[in-house]
């Protein structure tokens, strides 16, 4: 029973690094440079409303993440009953999620409400250069934000990966 609940957990597990890394993968790379395709106008609207969905689920997959990140690793033996962390490569692993989390919220909660008010201000002022400057400035933080949290994301999947086949021991 108790392997069946760690393939189970392990699963979810994977599928909710899909989700999350996947997501933002498929947003900043396929999706975003889509939107050069449509009049300029619609991106706003089309943009936040995939962003707005695309951040429950993301959000919903950190938790799950976090949630079947513990069990299995107390299931495991590398948590103890003190929720004392005996494995330094877990260590490692949980520090770079920290990293991803931290930048996805900056991204989410400091660079974007700025973005939009600043959109929303050249909306009104579409020729004032000061404003497109700042909007400019704060979508290529937002970027290298992103790619930071995808390859804190990417270096987790690859010492997970490591780990599970025995490239690198606990």
């Amino acid at each position: 029973m108790v392997d069946l609940l760690n393939l189970l957990l392990g699963g979810l597990h994977i599928f909710l690094v899909a989700i999350w890394i996947g997501g933002s993968f498929f947003s900043s790379h396929i999706f975003k440079p889509s939107l050069l395709k449509i009049p300029p106008k619609d991106r706003g609207t089309l943009l936040t409303a995939v962003g707005e969905k695309f951040t429950v689920y993301a959000q919903i997959a950190i938790v799950g993440l976090l949630a079947t990140g513990i069990i299995r690793a107390w299931m495991l033996g590398y948590l103890t009953n003190d929720f004392i962390i005996i494995s330094p490569i877990l260590n490692v692993k949980i520090l770079l999620v920290a990293g991803m989390i931290i930048s996805g919220t900056v991204n989410g909660s400091v660079i974007k409400p700025r973005l939009f008010d600043l959109v929303a201000k050249s909306a009104k002022a579409p020729d004032n250069l000061h404003i497109q400057k700042r909007i400019h400035g704060l979508q290529s933080k937002q970027k290298i934000n992103t790619y930071l949290t995808q390859a804190l994301g990417i270096a987790v999947i690859f010492l997970a990966v490591s780990l599970r086949f025995g490239y690198i021991q606990i």
